[in-house]
């Protein structure tokens, strides 16, 4: 293979690197632009309604079993949700309240994997391209050259769809609570027994390519606290 005959090789390679380098970066694609921002879902696992005329006495009770420290952040958001509601007000006696939420805030789970698909895709992201400048390059249809175009630029492209996989994590944070919820028309009387109660359990589960988790956790505790009291009077 002389050098006059390899010059063809050469351009289409040349001109070939910088569409593949991009495929293969970008090579998951929609799987990790998906996952540039916090992506959160609330599930209950029973939902009800508590009818109310819009004015309640709130108790909230929180009892952390997260061995992390939530029970202030917990307690904040959800004490910032409730008041976010016209007509309601806070009270730290039960006996007061007509609205009595009890909160296990339950331990947080975690996992992390990279991303997926850049290497298969950036391998046929690469042949494609190299099968192209081959079919339409006269110099090189029908010569070694162009397998070689497509093999090299099909490897460049894994490679680079690799390296771009090893550099992306995409992580998943699952936050879970027990909810108790009493409620009555009135102040709390044990001998009435006048009130009703609810027990469900929210979980927010929220996923970032290379979360920061500091950032991550009170958006979603005020997303877990905002569903929750939507949940109860609003749903």
């Amino acid at each position: 293979m002389n050098f006059k005959n390899c010059k063809p090789l050469i351009l289409a390679a040349c001109l070939a690197v910088t569409p593949v380098a991009m495929t293969g970066c970008t090579a998951s694609g929609e799987h990790i632009s998906a996952y540039k921002h916090l992506r959160t879902q609330l599930s209950y696992s029973q939902t009800f309604r508590i009818p109310s005329d819009g004015h309640e006495v709130v108790y909230l009770g929180v009892r952390d079993l997260s061995g992390v420290n939530m029970e202030n952040d917990v307690n904040h958001y959800l004490r910032e949700a409730f008041m976010s509601r016209p007509g309601f007000t806070m009270t730290t006696d039960p006996k007061q309240a007509t609205l009595r939420v009890y909160v296990s805030f339950l331990p947080v789970q975690a996992t992390s994997h990279n991303a997926q698909g850049g290497v298969a895709t950036g391998a046929l992201a690469g042949a494609a391209v190299g099968t192209t400048i081959a079919a339409t390059t006269r110099h090189l249809y029908w010569r070694p050259e162009g397998s070689l175009l497509v093999l090299g630029l099909g490897l460049l492209g894994a490679g680079i769809g690799y390296a771009a996989e090893s550099e992306i994590r995409i992580d998943r944070i699952i936050m879970s609570m027990d909810l108790e919820v009493e409620h009555s028309d009135g102040p709390y009387s044990a001998k009435s027994g006048n009130y009703d109660t609810y027990r469900t359990t929210v979980t927010c589960s929220g996923s970032q390519m290379n979360m920061d988790y500091r950032s991550a956790k009170p958006e979603m505790l005020r997303s877990m606290a905002d569903g929750t009291v939507n949940m109860i009077f609003f749903r």
